[in-house]
């Protein structure tokens, strides 16, 4: 089932850092525990429905992308670009690609 992503800040925050390869870690697709990364399945821009109850809702542009182990973390704007669903972060299974 689709839900929203719990994360500790400081620990994604230090994880973007290091696959951005600020860090020690210069590979986007190692976690620091070497877990293999996926590359996200949608863009930055993309226009998706989110679909978490099985009724959609939306449509959202993404407005970030991070590389995971399910496809991708996502947070979601409107289509005018101010940011939607106060700034959480969604797994790739809970979006859709909107025609």
């Amino acid at each position: 089932m689709c839900g929203e992503i719990q994360y500790d800040l400081r620990e994604t925050l230090t994880s973007l850092t290091e696959y951005a390869g600020i860090g020690s870690y210069s590979n986007p697709l190692l976690a620091p525990d070497m877990e293999v990364r996926q590359a996200p399945t949608f863009c930055v821009g993309d226009k998706v429905w989110l679909n978490m109850t099985g009724d959609r809702e939306g449509p959202y542009l993404i407005a970030s992308a991070y590389a995971s182990a399910s496809g991708g973390i996502y947070t979601l704007c409107g289509l005018d670009g101010i940011m939607s669903v106060r700034g959480k972060l969604f797994d790739a299974k809970c979006l859709e690609k909107a025609v």
